[in-house]
């Protein structure tokens, strides 16, 4: 197990790093398993079961030799074990690679929006007339993430906290 035989061969072969050997009597290098998604397969040569999990951080698609196969790309997280990347969900990003949970995903900067998952950056400022708070979905929320400007207030685009109006903007009758 974990190796194969060649023809007229004297010793078994080990199967390569990012393969096992799931039975006995193989013939062939080709006959050896790649290594399970999500899994990595340091050792070849006797190993008939994969080494271990893909380490949190990193993704291991199917044949990998390393537990740190592949950086968990930046937009997303990988856990322990992951095949491959969850994007972050819609209201946050995530600039940075290696990601190893949720919590790699950062709510959407105050006065931006994050329109869709697997963002890196937030997607835009918050519409003119809105206010964005932190977590925003779209440029004019109507939840707990933002909202119609106030009255007395002014909200230009990309506004985290409406500003209040001056008086003097007031008396003359300018909007704002």
């Amino acid at each position: 197990v974990g190796s194969y035989c060649p023809v007229g061969s004297a010793t078994p072969t080990g199967c390569p790093p990012g393969t096992f050997g799931l039975v006995q009597g193989l013939r062939n290098v080709t006959e050896c398993t790649a290594c399970t998604a999500g899994s990595y397969c340091q050792l070849g040569g006797t190993a008939s079961t994969p080494t271990g999990p893909c380490l949190a951080g990193y993704y291991c698609p199917a044949g990998s030799s390393s537990p740190t196969q592949q950086a968990c790309p930046a937009g997303g997280y990988c856990l322990n074990g992951t095949v491959t990347p969850t994007p972050c969900p819609t209201g946050t990003y995530n600039p940075s690679t290696g990601g190893s949970s949720i919590a790699a995903c950062l709510s959407c900067t105050p006065g931006y929006f994050c329109a869709t998952t697997g963002l890196t950056a937030v997607s835009a400022p918050c519409g003119s007339g809105y206010y964005c708070t932190s977590g925003a979905k779209v440029s004019t929320p109507t939840d707990s993430t933002g909202g119609v400007c106030p009255v007395g207030h002014k909200c230009p685009q990309g506004t985290a906290t409406p500003i209040p109006c001056r008086s003097e903007e007031r008396r003359v009758g300018k909007e704002c």
